[in-house]
């Protein structure tokens, strides 16, 4: 691939790395693994699926980076009873805005249940900043694993989606990497709401009974 051809992509290259990481240090890295995302979409690329190689690009590039940040970066287990803490504060809190007709506050919270304020502000603390850590790692669900080109029970995404037909392919690319909503996919690519509602069920679900054979 040429040069000018990367060069051209680079801004969402550096779009896509930013999402995982502002660390400047880390981003050259990550950019250098999309643009290795870059030359296996080109290598790959089909010219008759009337989609843009941007749209095409993105889905390996997601991929290379991600792969790579997951590699550095693994999740942090949480502790079972910090789980079961903070469960039981988020029920609380459901239960004591009824009541109260309010948002209840720590205090609120730690009366009811007989628990130290700071060992529930700790736990909010603590939970919050582990989820966001680990909220990619966590979603298997296929709709979100397209978004990060990650595998889905062991098959590649990229191999998933070219099981589909060239139309499918077009509806999952518009849906989940451009983020485009299904009217204006339909205006798109000139069908209506219900054909690309149906275009895209049936691609998702070709794509989970690909990734069980």
């Amino acid at each position: 691939m040429k040069n000018e051809d990367i060069k051209s992509l680079e801004g969402l290259i550096y779009k896509i790395a930013y999402t995982f990481t502002d660390n400047k240090s880390l981003i050259d890295d990550l950019y250098q693994q999309g643009v290795l995302g870059v030359l296996k979409a080109k290598k790959n690329f089909n010219y008759n699926l009337n989609v843009k190689f941007s749209t095409y690009a993105k889905m390996y590039i997601y991929g290379e980076i991600y792969e790579y940040f997951n590699s550095i970066n693994k999740p942090f287990k949480i502790n079972k009873d910090i789980i079961r803490l903070y469960s039981l504060i988020n029920k609380t809190k459901v239960l004591l805005t009824q009541e109260l007709n309010r948002e209840p506050s720590v205090t609120d919270i730690s009366k009811y249940l007989n628990i130290d304020e700071d060992n529930i502000i700790n736990t909010l603390s603590y939970m919050q900043t582990t989820l966001s850590i680990n909220y990619e790692y966590e979603d298997s669900s296929l709709e979100n694993t397209i978004k990060t080109y990650d595998s889905y029970l062991g098959v590649e995404v990229g191999e998933l989606i070219e099981s589909l037909t060239n139309e499918q392919q077009r509806i999952i690319f518009y849906k989940y990497f451009d983020g485009y909503s299904q009217e204006e996919i339909a205006k798109l690519m000139h069908m209506s709401q219900s054909s690309v509602s149906r275009g895209e069920k049936e691609g998702l679900q070709r794509m989970r009974k690909k990734s069980h054979c």
